[in-house]
């Protein structure tokens, strides 16, 4: 769960905006009278939370159920005795650097 919890932290302000139009959509669709428009509500603000919750999993999946940041494969891809510099491009967060660098 490390990383899920970095990414729920570094996107906690989408999925909190998210949230909270799920919450006004949701609202909405009871005060309006027409049962087209209430339906149409009611789908975006299920979607809109599946939506949060699958992006949640699938960081879950991704990341920490996977080997991808153990970097298992990584010593059999790059020979590290003969690299003196790297580039490491990231987006935003970066708990591989650390890993790299050791």
């Amino acid at each position: 769960m490390k990383i899920t919890k970095l990414v729920i932290l570094f996107n906690y302000k989408k999925i909190l905006l998210g949230l909270c139009i799920a919450v006004i959509l949701l609202i909405a669709s009871y005060q309006i009278n027409s049962p087209v428009f209430n339906i149409l509500l009611k789908i975006g603000s299920s979607l809109i939370i599946l939506n949060i919750i699958a992006s949640i999993i699938a960081s879950y999946i991704l990341y920490d159920k996977s080997d991808l940041y153990k970097l298992k494969n990584l010593d059999r891809i790059i020979d590290f005795e003969r690299i003196d510099n790297a580039v490491l491009i990231h987006a935003s967060f970066d708990p591989l650097s650390k890993k790299i660098e050791e």
